[in-house]
């Protein structure tokens, strides 16, 4: 995962809800709740979210706020360390953190815990590196370690999927093609194409030990 030390970006925000036209300079050590930053992401509403290793935070084009992990409130973001965010076509907004995932919901500003279910077990400690949604609606989550998980349209929980048992698990990038095909991006692994027949084709490239990004 990239860090950044030092946090400089000019976000320009085109949004019903924001200003027509917004140019402005942050840094991580006077706007941000942390200066290493794992990624900044444009919801479907206009609004910046902001995962850093020390909470995620919520630019909404005139002012920050910050969200932290709260012992004792059970929707409060999973962990301050934010590892990915994503949002599906219908702008439900999934944060994904060093132990789990979570659901944002809107009206109330809570965080929902989407549970992990694997061997009827729910983990803890899965690390999420990726997010996607497919062309059917599914949300499908890349853990590091633990493979991949679906998240049924509609679903409440993600369970472990036996189709896309792959020879390793620490999945750090996932992609669906025009066609369907899911490709997948490891750790050390190279990345593996699962077809709509679920078919499996692995490439490998011995000169990479990780795939980061699959666009």
């Amino acid at each position: 995962m990239k860090r950044f030390l030092s946090f400089i970006i000019t976000l320009t925000c085109y949004s019903i809800g924001l200003s027509a036209h917004s140019e402005k300079l942050f840094t991580g050590d006077r706007d941000l709740s942390s200066s290493f930053v794992n990624q900044v992401f444009q919801d479907t509403k206009g609004y910046i979210w902001i995962g850093t290793e020390d909470g995620l935070n919520f630019y909404d084009g005139n002012k920050f706020l910050v969200y932290k992990h709260k012992k004792d409130d059970p929707f409060s973001i999973k962990n301050n360390n934010v590892t990915h965010i994503y949002a599906n076509r219908r702008g439900d907004l999934f944060i994904g953190y060093t132990n789990g995932v979570q659901r944002y919901d809107y009206v109330t500003d809570k965080f929902e815990n989407v549970p992990l279910v694997r061997e009827n077990r729910e983990l803890n400690d899965a690390r999420i590196f990726s997010i996607i949604e497919r062309k059917n609606g599914d949300i499908v989550i890349g853990t590091s370690g633990y493979g991949i998980f679906l998240l049924r349209k509609g679903a409440k929980k993600a369970y472990y999927n036996p189709t896309f048992r792959l020879p390793v698990e620490y999945i750090t990038a996932v992609a669906e093609d025009l066609k369907q095909n899911l490709w997948i991006g490891t750790e050390g692994g190279g990345v593996f194409r699962i077809s709509p027949d679920k078919r499996i084709k692995h490439y490998e490239f011995k000169q990479i030990k990780g795939v980061l990004d699959l666009t």
